[in-house]
């Protein structure tokens, strides 16, 4: 199966305290992601790097794992950016949150 996208345009952010296992797992941060309401994927942040699981797509939805180092990245493209989409290749594993729009240089620059 060839690489699938979906859109969203909202999130929340769960911080989590204490255990919370994913398969054995510590999940730090957990993003759920919507398109019109309707929750089409999310983004896991994990505490250890050896608990990173990988990406898939399951019941219709596109789950992202990544380790906790990269939430601050991820969460400035989610306040920033738009549209965004969810991606992951089913074959590789590979997935990525992604712009649709060409970025023009130095948007957010200002002149001094």
């Amino acid at each position: 199966m060839p690489a699938i996208k979906k859109p969203f345009d909202s999130y929340k952010i769960y911080h989590f305290a204490g255990r919370n296992p994913i398969e054995g797992k510590m999940e730090a941060v957990w993003v759920p992601c919507f398109y019109n309401g309707r929750q089409v994927g999310s983004l896991s942040f994990m505490t250890d790097e050896r608990d990173v699981l990988n990406n898939d797509f399951d019941n219709d939805q596109v789950m992202l794992f990544y380790h906790i180092d990269r939430f601050d990245e991820i969460v400035t493209t989610l306040r920033y950016e738009s549209p965004l989409f969810l991606m992951v290749d089913t074959d590789s594993l590979e997935g990525a949150v992604i712009t649709k729009e060409l970025e023009p240089v130095g948007e957010e620059e200002s002149s001094a």
